[in-house]
């Protein structure tokens, strides 16, 4: 389940400071404690900024799993919906989503991370390590600079009659912008 929000997780990743800087604002999180247990992450020095995870899934999750990303970008004093999709992760490989910002995340997620971005998800710890985008990531070419909100749900659906269950979800205002030479 982590997995997923590993996925827009790296939009907010700190890019290297002579290509472009994100600035970290407001993160938010909370984790199913039936579930999981852990921690999500900023972490910050001289200006260079990383996003990580360590959270230990303490039961499988398998049956549906949703993952609800919502990317919105500041223009003109207003937020506009760039990504607000809902994804089975037992279904579609991320890395296949015909979505370019989630596809293009999903693959620059799998440089960082310890586990499968499909389910099932077994127990065992899951890490996003310092997540950073160099400059010749194909996601700076899809989003521009600016301000943003994200946030991200996961919803767990063990059998299609049972009720849902909130996994994790998270919240993060950032800002990207290209640095001067």
């Amino acid at each position: 389940m982590f997995k997923q929000c590993a996925l827009l997780v790296l939009l907010v990743q700190l890019i290297d400071p002579s290509v472009a800087v994100v600035r970290f604002e407001n993160l938010k999180y909370e984790l199913n404690k039936d579930y999981m247990h852990g921690n999500i992450f900023i972490k910050s020095q001289n200006d260079k900024y990383a996003f990580g995870a360590d959270v230990e899934l303490a039961k499988k999750v398998e049956g549906s799993v949703i993952i609800t990303p919502h990317l919105q970008h500041l223009i003109k004093g207003e937020y506009h919906t760039m990504v607000n999709i809902d994804l089975d992760t037992c279904k579609v490989d991320p890395v296949m989503s015909e979505n370019p910002i989630v596809r293009t995340i999903a693959k620059e997620s799998t440089k960082f991370i310890n586990f499968s971005l499909m389910c099932p998800y077994n127990p065992g710890r899951y890490l996003l390590n310092d997540f950073t985008l160099d400059s010749e990531s194909p996601l700076l070419k899809l989003i521009p600079n600016g301000k943003y909100k994200m946030e991200l749900k996961a919803t767990h659906y063990p059998t299609p009659d049972a009720p849902p269950t909130m996994l994790f979800g998270y919240s993060i205002d950032f800002e990207l912008f290209a640095a001067t030479r």
